[in-house]
């Protein structure tokens, strides 16, 4: 005779039973819903992303909101991006590009703390306090910075957030710098020399968030080019020529500004700079994750 056919039913560690029905399989795919972790989130985002990346995605790529891929490189982004992948994205770039402006910014302030010092009219002796003030607040930054970012990852919010706010900050802190007050320089340099040291910590770990940790060395070490190149032309380059113009020499030929005309011109420039990218960069990934979302969605209800 024919073998009976067994029940259909589910059985759980203790050794119970439940009958499959309809209105229990929802409760049970809603509670696991519900008891989804937020961390788990992002490398949710990113599996959908890579699947409608390899299956045959819409014209706009959901993980960089510029074109398709090709090669598959979709398929390489948990195991983490080559130089050569991470190159022909377009986060790569606006990645780059805030770096360059970030730390710009904070150079700005650092490196030419002695001339903005004189600007303000304090003396040469008060150049050491400041120095300090930077020490202090750029470790504090980079302390405060790494434990904000991953208690906000484990509560659903991205770490390119709060570097994008970051950089909106040390745009603030410019324009307070370019007041080129006593206390002005103060308070410039309490935030600039926090945010500063924030964008120093979250620079690393966005990189692996993006690409992964496989070539994180090879990547971070890209992004030096950005540094140099941002502390070169807005540190360097942007400040010396607005503070030579309106320099003036002594008899041993040493020059001298005060006044806020030495710094307005270079300060406001660069808190454009950092409002423009860092706006920017919160949108395009804030639109990124919009995607990827509505693409997870699409995946789940399928």
């Amino acid at each position: 005779s024919a073998p009976e056919e067994a029940p259909s039913a589910l059985v759980d560690d203790s050794g119970e039973s439940a009958s499959r029905h309809p209105d229990h399989d929802e409760s049970r795919h809603t509670e696991l819903e519900d008891d989804a972790s937020p961390a788990l989130e992002e490398p949710l985002l990113g599996a959908a992303a890579s699947t409608l990346q390899v299956n045959g995605p819409p014209d706009a790529d959901p993980r960089t909101g510029a074109g398709p891929e090709t090669g598959g490189e979709a398929e390489h982004v948990s195991e983490g991006l080559t130089i050569g992948m991470a190159v022909k994205r377009a986060d790569f770039w606006l990645q780059a590009g805030a770096v360059a402006v970030s730390w710009g910014a904070g150079g700005l302030l650092i490196i030419n703390i002695g001339q903005l010092v004189e600007v303000a009219g304090l003396g040469k002796d008060s150049k050491d306090v400041f120095v300090s003030l930077i020490s202090i607040m750029n470790c504090i930054g980079r302390l405060g910075a790494g434990a904000l970012s991953d208690k906000l990852l484990r509560l659903g919010v991205p770490r390119v957030y709060v570097f994008g706010m970051a950089t909106l900050g040390l745009g603030v802190g410019m324009l307070i710098l370019s007041a080129a007050s006593q206390s002005a320089l103060y308070l410039a340099t309490l935030l600039v020399g926090f945010l500063y040291g924030s964008c120093n910590v979250l620079g690393p770990a966005i990189l692996g968030d993006l690409y992964g940790v496989r070539n994180i060395g090879v990547l971070y070490s890209s992004m030096m080019i950005a540094i140099i190149s941002g502390t070169f032309l807005i540190s360097t380059r942007l400040f010396a020529s607005v503070y030579e113009a309106h320099a003036t020499e002594d008899g041993a030929g040493h020059e001298h500004c005060v006044g806020q005309g030495c710094i307005s011109a270079s300060t406001h420039a660069c808190a454009i700079m950092c409002f423009c990218v860092g706006t920017l960069y919160l949108t395009f990934h804030a639109y990124r994750r919009g995607v990827c979302r509505r693409a997870l969605d699409g995946a789940l209800n399928e």
